[in-house]
Order: C-alpha cells, then sequence, then structure tokens
C-alpha cells in the first residue's frame, strides 16, 4: 500500500467508517471485473451495497464508492 491509498482509506475510514468502506470496496472490485460501463457500474455497485443493508445515506454510499475506485486506481499505478 502507497501513501496516496493510506490517505484515500483514512479518509475513507473516518467519514464513511472502516467496515462499510470494507464493504465498499469489495463489492466494488467485483463490479469493475464485469461487463458495465460508467454509470452502470455505480448503480450496480449502489443496488448490492443497499441490497446487503449497507445504511448509509446515498451521499456517502456514493463518495464511498468513488473513494473505492480511486483506492483501486492507485493501486494500478
Amino acid at each position: 500500500m502507497n501513501v496516496k491509498n493510506s490517505v484515500i482509506s483514512g479518509f475513507a475510514k473516518y467519514v464513511i467508517g472502516g467496515k462499510p468502506f470494507e464493504h465498499i470496496k469489495r463489492i466494488v472490485a467485483i463490479v469493475e471485473t464485469g461487463t458495465l460501463k460508467g454509470k452502470d457500474k455505480q448503480q450496480a455497485a449502489f443496488d448490492e451495497l443497499r441490497a446487503m443493508g449497507i445504511e448509509l445515506s446515498t451521499m456517502l454510499l456514493n463518495i464511498g464508492i468513488e473513494l473505492a475506485c480511486l483506492y483501486f486506481k492507485t493501486l494500478v499505478k
């Protein structure tokens, strides 16, 4: 894990919570491997997280999804 990942993860855990962010990262990783594009990926992740019973506001779920995407993009570099 590099510095960017540590900062992203630390911020997300502070704002969203550690356990919810771990769930979000797991779902985003699964959705990223599929064939969906753009907004469809985000909607699929959002729907799956809601189905799991993740109780966060829509805004926090969207922030979590975006931070998870950023987290994984910085792993690749």
